[in-house]
């Protein structure tokens, strides 16, 4: 296998979490529709609210990595639903729905051989469609993790979710077969114009659970 074939199947692991961590339908499944205006523990946060900002956040970089016409959205009001809004079941549908085309798409940009991960954005003032993909993996994994770790906390999960232990998950986990850190220190030079950082990078530093 290819270097390119190799870094590409392990930029889509990134993203699906298949080595590390839950995906988003596993997350979102079978979430009470009566609950998804709750705000989270010590949160102003609610489950819809938190994927729905997931959704914009995905959406926008799939805008920025197609359309020369992007426009950055303001951070972080335009990244998240208007405070206080109420989400009706079909808000829910829409957004999981949205998210999961969003996210197809963004592996089929992936996947595809024709796309140049390293080239820099035309109108991304040095930025690459593999720094928005990082970037996009990164802040998915990270607003799962609070999710799955709210439904723990508002008991959303139902009874026949078993949390995975351990010793469970280092034997069920397949190991990646290429160094992905290690691919992303060589790439530094490749980056080196590109030190613009785009409003999103910020989410992140800054938890909604305490």
């Amino acid at each position: 296998m290819r270097r390119d074939e190799i870094l590409r199947e392990n930029l889509l692991a990134l993203l699906t979490g298949e080595y590390a961590r839950m995906s988003f339908d596993d997350a979102a499944q079978d979430f009470p529709l009566d609950r998804i205006n709750e705000n989270l523990p010590n949160s102003d946060c609610t489950p819809w609210g938190l994927l729905e900002h997931m959704r914009i956040a995905q959406e926008d970089i799939l805008d920025f990595i197609k359309n020369p016409d992007y426009q950055e959205k303001e951070w972080p009001k335009e990244y998240w639903p208007k405070k206080g809004k109420k989400a009706t079941p079909a808000d829910w549908k829409k957004t999981i729905n949205d998210f999961r085309r969003d996210f197809k798409e963004l592996e089929n940009i992936v996947g595809s051989p024709d796309t140049d991960l390293y080239q820099s954005i035309p109108w991304g003032d040095g930025i690459t469609i593999l720094r928005e993909i990082v970037t996009l993996a990164n802040h998915n994994a990270f607003h799962l993790g609070e999710f799955a770790i709210m439904r723990q906390a508002m008991r959303t999960w139902g009874e026949g979710h078993k949390p995975l232990r351990l010793s469970e998950a280092s034997q069920s986990l397949t190991p990646p077969r290429y160094d992905f850190v290690a691919k992303l220190k060589e790439l530094k030079k490749v980056q080196k114009g590109s030190t613009r950082s785009r409003p999103m990078a910020q989410c992140c530093r800054t938890p909604i659970l305490p």
